[in-house]
């Protein structure tokens, strides 16, 4: 074997995951990710409203935003917050925290509750809930979400067909499993 077919043979096993990941989406077999790694935490509206005003002064302050940013729309805001949730006969419909977390950034880029900055804040609430639930980071200190992937994940949601809803959830709760 050539150094090349080595090389290629590394990457490959490298990125395992990624082959797997890309048949089942395209042959429509992807579920959400059964995993038990990360704790449960409860993101409070006012929380998530003080979070969302930080990164506005801290984007109006590098210049990035303008004071639309961040401003709501009715309280669409808090009816996304509310309902990663929802119960039924006393069990969580979303059962784990990743879907909340996978749920809490389509709902928030796909409903633009906001008058601007819908993708970022929805980005940045879904790091923020995922730190928050000990998902941010691997066991080995690497995070589960480069800011590449971040960017990508948000656009990948953006451009999405709502019909597509399930699979890209399902999607995200794959690229946060272990």
């Amino acid at each position: 074997m050539n150094s090349n077919d080595k090389e290629a043979l590394e990457l490959i096993r490298y990125y395992k995951k990624s082959w797997s990941l890309l048949q089942k989406f395209d042959d429509g077999s992807l579920g959400l990710c059964k995993s038990d790694v990360g704790k449960n935490f409860i993101l409070g509206y006012d929380e998530a409203l003080m979070a969302v005003d930080e990164l506005k002064r801290e984007l109006i302050k590098r210049g990035e935003a303008s004071n639309i940013f961040g401003v709501q729309k009715a309280r669409e805001f808090e009816g996304i917050i509310k309902n990663i949730y929802q119960t039924f006969g006393g069990r969580d419909l979303l059962a784990s925290p990743q879907e909340k977390a996978a749920n809490l950034i389509y709902y928030i880029i796909k409903d633009h509750p906001f008058s601007d900055g819908n993708k970022r804040i929805g980005s940045f609430i879904f790091i923020l809930f995922l730190s928050k639930c000990k998902l941010l980071f691997k066991s080995n200190g690497e995070r589960r979400i480069s800011d590449n992937a971040l960017v990508t994940l948000a656009l990948f949601v953006a451009q999405s067909e709502p019909k597509q809803k399930d699979m890209v959830v399902n999607l995200i709760t794959n690229l946060l499993g272990d």
